[in-house]
């Protein structure tokens, strides 16, 4: 799904920005996919989209990684798009 959402990301937003896949571990050892979209113009990351995982939504060590991840993006003032399809666990904080 990230790479579908990548793709139709990509066809909008270019010249100007470039769209690229990014990892970061999950709970089980499979990799978990993101989106970070980046301003060609001073090659910064400018927003990232994140489809929420069922780790994300668990109190687990992977949870507690993205939390502080996710506080990190904000504080610097990157725009952040989060895709919750999960209708179970805990909800992420606004």
């Amino acid at each position: 799904l990230v790479v579908s959402v990548a793709d139709a990301v990509v066809a909008q937003v270019r010249p100007r920005y470039a769209v690229r896949i990014c990892t970061r571990p999950g709970e089980d050892g499979l990799l978990q996919r993101f989106l970070a979209i980046d301003a060609m113009e001073h090659r910064t990351v400018v927003c990232l989209v994140q489809l929420l995982s069922p780790d994300d939504k668990r109190d687990c060590a992977t949870r507690r990684a993205y939390l502080a991840a996710r506080e990190g993006a904000l504080s610097e003032g990157v725009n952040l798009v989060e895709i919750d399809l999960l209708r179970g666990g805990l909800r992420i904080p606004l």
